[in-house]
């Protein structure tokens, strides 16, 4: 579909890198997953560089991992127990979908994306979007390893986690951790925190690097080597295992 020089595409994988720079070799910076969308904006050889639609991210990816598309199907369903595979009929193989990948309606268990058709045998794993709430999924994320870039039950990065815990609570919010504390309402203590609250951390030049989700008053669960849950108090992080504070509490915020 174009617009003005702007083109859309679709990823039809379990998830795409995407680069800063067009190279293998460049960081991964984000992931665009089963069923989202991108705006194409330019090319570099082998490379298009995009705009996310879910969170507005830019990068550069891989032509052959997206697919041009005339048709945008909304959400209905995001992955969010275990990763779960499902039938492309029309390409003749399988696709693994990991947590937080999502997919349109279902008619009869099929779907079409991307002018493909594809089949789901085992729903167990789809929800709606505000369907579970965030605490539900908690205990079956942690030892996600954590991966910079990373949004996905293949890995995530800090605010990779939040954002999809915040979508599954059907509550959008951007990809990084910096601007992901610019929104929401500030809470003055942590006995006004509950869980679902957002809690941001700054390094030692006081910006903020760090981001997790209360898991009620006193634990969070956050991305830090994996998505571990530990304990919290108005300090910061504290890790058992180390026996020390790993993370300094900035701010708390209620999205």
């Amino acid at each position: 579909m174009e617009q003005a020089g702007i083109e859309t595409g679709i990823s039809l994988q379990g998830f795409v890198p995407v680069r800063k720079d067009p190279h293998e070799r460049s960081e991964m910076v984000t992931q665009v997953l089963f069923g989202e969308y991108v705006d194409i904006d330019d090319e570099a050889g082998l490379w298009l560089h995009i705009r996310t639609h879910l969170d507005q991210y830019e990068g550069w990816v891989d032509k052959k991992c997206i697919y041009w598309t005339e048709q945008i199907h909304a959400a209905a369903y995001y992955v969010c127990r275990e990763n779960i595979r499902i039938r492309n009929l029309t390409d003749g193989y399988s696709v693994i979908l990991p947590i937080g990948s999502s997919v349109p309606e279902l008619a009869e268990g099929r779907f079409d994306l991307g002018g493909k058709q594809f089949s789901v045998g085992d729903t167990s794993s789809l929800a709606k979007p505000g369907a579970l709430s965030a605490e539900t999924l908690f205990t079956g994320l942690v030892s996600v390893p954590y991966l910079w870039g990373g949004r996905c039950g293949y890995g995530f990065d800090c605010s990779g986690l939040t954002q999809f815990l915040c979508r599954i609570n059907g509550k959008e919010i951007p990809r990084d951790a910096s601007d992901q504390s610019g929104i929401g309402q500030t809470l003055s203590f942590m006995e006004e925190a509950q869980t679902g609250d957002l809690a941001f951390f700054d390094n030692t030049e006081g910006m903020i690097h760090h981001v997790g989700m209360m898991a009620g008053k006193d634990r969070i669960i956050h991305a830090s080597g994996m998505v571990r849950i530990d304990k919290i108090d108005q300090q910061g992080i504290y890790n058992e295992e180390l026996g020390r504070y790993t993370h300094k509490l900035r701010v708390l915020k209620r999205i």
